[in-house]
């Protein structure tokens, strides 16, 4: 088999994920990351070099089924300290995971960081003080770098090992590890809505027309409601608001949650419905006001799925820092979009990347999304509401 025939390099751009496995199994360092037209990134092989060893294959997370996980449980979660909760993105369950692998196991954590305004990447921490430069979103794709062979070097040293990571992550990591279960590793995936295009996040930052280097971003700001989901872009050195808004009202954020420049494959993800191999999952508690009031400070809750006996014992060990209850797990399963299924791209996703160099970048985000669905879906269900009040 030529390297040109290999699947990673006949991957469509639905399939791959991005998650850098292939990357760093290569023997031969001979595949590598390339940033295409539309702001993602996409593995490139070198087939000069490459001995088709087909590694690549055998870590590619869209290649590979994993075990669906039936031993789920679900949690409310509110951390008892309302400091560490103001710095997480709901209810700061995070922090006191990492916390316990640092501070009780002398372990290390992994997560994903800032390191530019427009660059997150995998780093890894041992001390508690830097736990928060993982904490909060970033609606940017973490570069995984080569934090998956740190993890498998930290493991063979016996020591304990936190990775935290997006569910198509996740599941890279466990194939990476070729199906080793490490008592000493837990991990931790995020619920994940997909990957908007950092080409777009460019262009929006650029529509602000600020230095982007002066400025400190967060997704999540919780000097607003946590209901209100609200983007802050500030001035670093001033504390100045550039931007204070809510997601629905903010032109980048209302394009990524309608799935206007997200990446494909993350409308084909290979780790939905609980298929990631991880321990616990993470996410915010949406909609806890409706099954338990007393869960709903408007401060962040968190809901924590446990995914196995480990991410049960896992959650045990800090569970004396939350204010918690278990939950119906219909809570979880009726937010399919988030859990179980994946969402379709917008019907002018196309159409929207042609011209976004062309128009004025809130401008075209209106325009697009001034209709969620194409002219004879909307067609239909007018017909249908006629019919029905007849």
């Amino acid at each position: 088999m030529l390297a040109s025939d290999t699947m990673i390099n006949r991957l469509s751009k639905s399939e791959c994920c991005g998650c850098e496995a292939c990357v760093q199994i290569c023997p031969k360092h001979c595949i590598s990351l390339t940033l295409d037209g539309e702001g993602f990134y996409y593995p490139l092989i070198d087939t000069i070099d490459c001995i088709e060893c087909e590694l690549c294959e055998k870590v590619c997370p869209s290649l590979h089924t994993l075990v669906l996980q039936t031993e789920l449980t679900s949690y409310a979660a509110i951390n008892q300290s309302d400091k560490i909760r103001f710095n997480s993105s709901s209810g700061g369950v995070f922090y006191e995971l990492a916390r316990y692998i640092i501070e009780q196991k002398n372990g290390v954590v992994y997560g994903a960081g800032w390191v530019a305004y427009n660059k997150v990447q995998h780093m890894r921490i041992t001390k508690v003080e830097d736990i928060l430069k993982l904490q909060k979103s970033k609606y940017v794709q973490s570069l995984i770098g080569d934090s998956f062979r740190q993890v498998k070097s930290d493991l063979k040293s016996q020591r304990f090992v936190l990775f935290s990571g997006t569910p198509c992550q996740i599941k890279a990591l466990r194939l990476f590890l070729q199906g080793n279960d490490y008592d000493h590793l837990f991990m931790v995936d995020i619920a994940c809505h997909g990957i908007p295009s950092l080409l777009i996040w460019n262009i929006y930052l650029d529509s602000l027309h600020v230095d982007k280097n002066k400025l400190s971003i967060d997704f999540r700001d919780k000097n607003a409601p946590w209901h209100n989901y609200t983007l802050n872009i500030a001035d670093k050195a001033t504390g100045k608001k550039v931007v204070f808004e809510r997601c629905d009202q903010n032109p980048f954020m209302r394009g990524f949650i309608c799935n206007l420049y997200n990446r494909l494959s993350c409308h084909n993800c290979p780790a939905k419905n609980f298929t990631s191999g991880s321990d616990v999952m993470l996410a915010d508690y949406w909609g806890i006001e409706k099954y338990d009031s007393t869960f709903d400070d408007n401060k962040g809750t968190s809901l924590i799925i446990t995914k196995n006996t480990k991410g049960e014992f896992f959650f045990h060990q800090v569970k004396q820092l939350f204010s918690y209850r278990q939950t119906d797990f219909s809570t979880v399963t009726n937010r399919k979009d988030t859990f179980c299924t994946c969402t379709n791209p917008h019907y002018r996703r196309e159409l929207f990347f042609r011209k976004v160099n062309e128009q004025n970048f809130e401008s075209l985000v209106n325009k697009y999304l001034k209709h969620s669905h194409p002219m004879n879906v909307r067609i239909a269900r007018f017909i249908k509401r006629i019919i029905g009040r007849k």
